[in-house]
């Protein structure tokens, strides 16, 4: 056989291969969401991380873990990001952040809501960023976030052999154990969450914040939620709060209609679904960037494949949030419940919540890119 035909084969076969990883791409995918809730991730989109309202949405800083051979150098556009709240506007067109598209396809161009993120897998420092103030380091502390990521480390490894069971040729290696690790670092998640924290607090009433959460009963509302967490990582204790979540929402019990109200309050589900679209996107960007991705796949294509898992995505985050809240808030009263809604209501409540979405997304992002190009380097060097 000539070196042309051997080339030739060797890339139908490659071609091949990418059509079958592309299917199993999006039956992943296709499955629950990471979602965010007051300290807490889960799911499983592209990665099992994210929390809600003691977690976040979109980096200020970069990151720049090592996930194998070769860098990579891309930051993601910033002109067009879908951001937390979409909106309709005119025309049977939906406009998201500053994009409009057509309502039947009801996509925009680049759904990522992070500021000049830049992925240099090259074992790279942090870009500078300015130090967490005290009362931001408080907070921080107050919140549960260090045993937040924490768990999301713990999640993002066990991901990492799942992802590479289903994905990758001979599944998980010691050198994609390696690849995962680096990316789920703690100290590089930990500085950019923080920074992006402190920065999205400028000018918030940090002292509100800390009088609720540093003594009762936020106190033990962190606590419950920290603990709740770590209980879903087993998979019974996961399945049965679900059970127990549709069973309250049939029955409309009280119990669900202060957890609803504490939902709606902190716009839980949508802005989770939209941190779990964000995520998705990245991660075939990542692959897209990595060229594990076949031919007819472009960023318009894969926006699609993407937006098409909308609902999917809304009814698992719906479940799962309300599973979350009910199991984590079930010792709680109706009295510290319903002071934790009013909390939630103030305008440091609020800014509160936008902040640790704001925080947390763009790291989810970053780690949801990562794990994508880190998969499509290994998964184009074993079929080649």
């Amino acid at each position: 056989m000539t070196p042309t035909c051997t080339l030739k084969c060797t890339l139908q076969r490659l071609g091949d291969f990418k059509v079958f990883f592309i299917n199993a791409l999006r039956r992943r995918i296709g499955g629950e969401t990471g979602i965010r809730t007051l300290g807490t991730l889960a799911g499983s989109t592209v990665f099992e991380t994210a929390p809600f309202d003691h977690s976040g949405t979109s980096p200020r800083g970069s990151r720049s873990p090592n996930a194998g051979a070769g860098a990579v150098q891309g930051p993601i556009c910033d002109s067009c990001r879908l951001r937390h709240k979409a909106w309709k506007s005119g025309a049977g067109r939906l406009t998201i952040g500053p994009c409009s598209i057509p309502e039947e396809t009801q996509m925009h161009h680049l759904i990522a809501p992070i500021i000049a993120l830049i992925f240099a897998f090259a074992g790279q420092p942090f870009l500078a960023q300015a130090a967490p103030s005290d009362k931001t380091d408080a907070l921080f502390a107050a919140l549960g976030l260090p045993q937040v990521l924490d768990i999301m480390r713990t999640e993002g490894m066990a991901y990492g052999d799942s992802l590479a069971d289903e994905m990758i040729p001979g599944g998980a290696t010691p050198r994609w154990a390696a690849a995962v690790s680096e990316i789920y670092d703690m100290e590089m998640m930990t500085q950019e969450v923080r920074a992006a924290f402190d920065e999205e607090l400028q000018g918030d009433d940090i002292d509100a914040m800390l009088a609720f959460f540093a003594s009762e009963p936020g106190r033990t509302i962190v606590t419950l939620e920290v603990s709740a967490r770590r209980a879903l990582l087993d998979d019974a204790v996961d399945q049965a709060s679900k059970e127990n979540a549709a069973i309250a929402m049939h029955d409309v019990t009280p119990r669900y209609l202060l957890i609803a109200r504490f939902v709606d309050v902190n716009d839980l589900v949508e802005t989770n679904v939209v941190g779990a679209l964000n995520a998705n996107y990245a991660f075939y960007m990542g692959m897209l960037d990595g060229g594990a991705m076949p031919d007819t796949m472009t960023a318009d294509t894969a926006l699609m494949d993407v937006w098409a898992q909308e609902a999917e995505i809304r009814s698992s985050t719906t479940a799962w949030v309300f599973a979350f809240c009910l199991l984590a808030y079930q010792p709680l009263s109706d009295a510290d419940l319903q002071a934790y809604i009013a909390f939630s209501e103030t305008e440091a409540g609020q800014d509160l919540n936008n902040a640790l979405f704001v925080a947390f997304d763009g790291m989810f992002n970053d780690v949801s890119r990562a794990l994508g190009l880190a998969s499509a380097r290994f998964i184009v060097s074993q079929e080649l």
